[in-house]
């Protein structure tokens, strides 16, 4: 019998205020991608399980994220 390949989780912290950065770095954009949609591209090419992705107080902009 085949031994079975452990299944791992992703998870993706985009929360916090970015105070001193003076805008949500979540949403800061990296060439035409914002870095949260960058963390998230990168983490899904690693064919997680499941992924899990914590924000805060930039939710609904970063939610949003279209682009």
């Amino acid at each position: 019998m085949k031994p079975e390949t452990p299944r791992i989780a992703g998870l993706l912290l985009a929360a916090g205020p970015s105070s001193r950065l003076g805008q949500a770095k979540q949403l800061v954009k990296v060439g035409e991608e914002s870095l949260v949609r960058r963390a998230t591209r990168l983490l899904l090419a690693q064919q997680p399980a499941s992924v899990t992705v914590v924000v805060g107080c930039e939710a609904a902009p970063a939610c949003n994220d279209n682009q």
